[in-house]
This record gives C-alpha cells, sequence and structure tokens, in this order.
C-alpha cells in the first residue's frame, strides 16, 4: 500500500509538470497537400503506353480503378478520406476511402483506390430511386487533415463524372492546395502523449491521481479498520472468557444453593405433617 501510494505521488508530480494545453506560434509551418492519380489502360493504338496519368481523363471504357495519391506537409494529426458524390438535383452521399489515421511529423505520403465502377453502380441506383438520369454526376476526393491543436484542413481534388469519362472538373483544375485559411491562437487543449499505441491527453491524466488517490485512501482505511478490529477482539479475548467462567462458576453456586434449600424444605414438611396429625388426635382423645 505504501509502494502504490508512492508511485501515485510520483504520477501526480510527472502528470502536473505537463501543461494541459498548448499554443501555436503564428510560425507554425504552412499545409499544403498535392495530389496525382494514375490508372492502367490496356494498349491500344490511340494512346502511347498502357498507363494513364493526371491531368489526363479517365476513359470509362477502359479504366475500372483509378489510384490517387496525396502528398501533406504541415502539422502533424489525423487524416481520413473520403469520395464525396452530388448531382444536380440535390442528391449527394459519401464513400469511405481511408479510415482515420494518425501520422507523426511535418509530412505524411497516402495513396487510395477510386473505384470507377463502384461510383457507377452508386450513382446507377441513385438515377433509379430518384427518378432522374444523373448524367453528370460531381466526385471529389476529400482528405480531413486534423492537426493536433484542432486545426482543420480539407482540400477536395473534384472531378465530373460523364457518360463516357470520369475528368477533372473545371478549365483550369488544381492538384495542388495551400491552407489558407488563419492558424488557431491561443491555448488549446491538444498537449497530448502516446500510451499503448493512443494518443492520450495530458488533462486527463491529471485526474488520475485524485482518483486514484482516493480509492487508495479509502482501501487504506478499511484495512486499518480490520486489523484494529482484529488487534481489539484478541486482546479482549482472555479477560471475556474469564468473565464468563466466573459468570458461570457464580451461576453454579446459585444453583447448588437453591437445590439444598429445596431438599432441606422437602425433608422438614413431612415431619410438620406428622406433628400436626398426633396434636389432632390427641385434642379428639381429651374430648
Amino acid at each position: 500500500m505504501a509502494l502504490l501510494s508512492v508511485a501515485l505521488v510520483a504520477q501526480a508530480c510527472f502528470a502536473w509538470t505537463r501543461p494541459a494545453t498548448v499554443r501555436r506560434s503564428a510560425a507554425a509551418p504552412e499545409a499544403t497537400l498535392a495530389f496525382s492519380y494514375a490508372a492502367r489502360v490496356p494498349v491500344a493504338a490511340a494512346r502511347q503506353g498502357t498507363t494513364v496519368t493526371s491531368p489526363d481523363p479517365l476513359l470509362r471504357s477502359v479504366v475500372q480503378v483509378a489510384a490517387v495519391r496525396y502528398d501533406y506537409t504541415g502539422r502533424p494529426g489525423t487524416v481520413r478520406v473520403d469520395a464525396e458524390l452530388s448531382g444536380s438535383n440535390g442528391w449527394h452521399t459519401r464513400i469511405p476511402l481511408q479510415s482515420n489515421s494518425r501520422f507523426e511529423g511535418t509530412s505524411f505520403h497516402g495513396r487510395v483506390q477510386l473505384d470507377r465502377a463502384a461510383v457507377s453502380r452508386r450513382v446507377a441506383a441513385a438515377a433509379a430511386e430518384t427518378g432522374t438520369p444523373l448524367d453528370h454526376v460531381d466526385v471529389a476526393v476529400v482528405p480531413t487533415i486534423v492537426s493536433d491543436d484542432g486545426h482543420r484542413f480539407v482540400p477536395r481534388l473534384r472531378f465530373v463524372l460523364t457518360p463516357t469519362q470520369l475528368r477533372l472538373a473545371g478549365d483550369d483544375a488544381h492538384l495542388e492546395f495551400r491552407d489558407t485559411s488563419p492558424p488557431n491562437s491561443g491555448a488549446v487543449p491538444a498537449n497530448t502523449m502516446t500510451l499503448a499505441g493512443r494518443r492520450v491527453a495530458w488533462l486527463a491524466l491529471h485526474g488520475i491521481p485524485a482518483g486514484a488517490g482516493m480509492g487508495a485512501a479509502g482501501v487504506l482505511a478499511f484495512v486499518l479498520f480490520w486489523r484494529r478490529r482484529r488487534t481489539t477482539r484478541e486482546s479482549e479475548g482472555p479477560a471475556y472468557r474469564h468473565s464468563a467462567g466466573k459468570a458461570a462458576r457464580a451461576g453454579g453456586s446459585s444453583r447448588t444453593a437453591g437445590e439444598r434449600l429445596r431438599r432441606s424444605l422437602s425433608e422438614r414438611l413431612p415431619v410438620r405433617a406428622c406433628e400436626s396429625a398426633q396434636v389432632e388426635e390427641s385434642v379428639l382423645e381429651r374430648d
């Protein structure tokens, strides 16, 4: 118990030496992200090679899957990637491409698979459900990057899906993006550490010593109470047995004296009964 108390105190001291919040200066590195994509195609006389790369359009008749690569530079944090589909009639949906992933350092490189066939099936199902043909669908590959200070950077690689091809949206389609939003200033609860493979905020660790200390104090109080009660019983045991024996002997003496008194009375009563009978006979004879 003493070792546990010492460990809790040491953990509390270490946790409180770390601030629960951090400040990000305005001089933090600017976030940028660059996209590129490529798809394999069969050999044909109309094109050179077997690979189509950005910014060329992807023909639906020959391209089934396109590999989209993104290169991020900025602050460490987490990233997930989705494909967002939307039509002119208000229909929209989202297809997850990459689950939320943690990265360290100031750069991260990722790649996702954009399944053109899966996108086409989702569009066809939406057209059948809404009763409106979707000849042109906006398709966006969207990485959502959240840095450790809570700042969000959400660039979008936009395509247009037509009946014949998947091409970049707009005449001046962008493949490189720069985070132009103002940085978060001031203190934010983002000071974290890695514990068992998970990010844990120091603010959460500040509350552990208090709760654990109260629990340890309760256990210690119960143990001391139990030991004191046991010691009291052991010390009072001989005195209790002596008093109980004395009371038992006193009770035995009282029972013995009562029995003697009853025997004495029972012996005297017949004698007195006989004397009374003799007196009555003498009185009758006189009369």
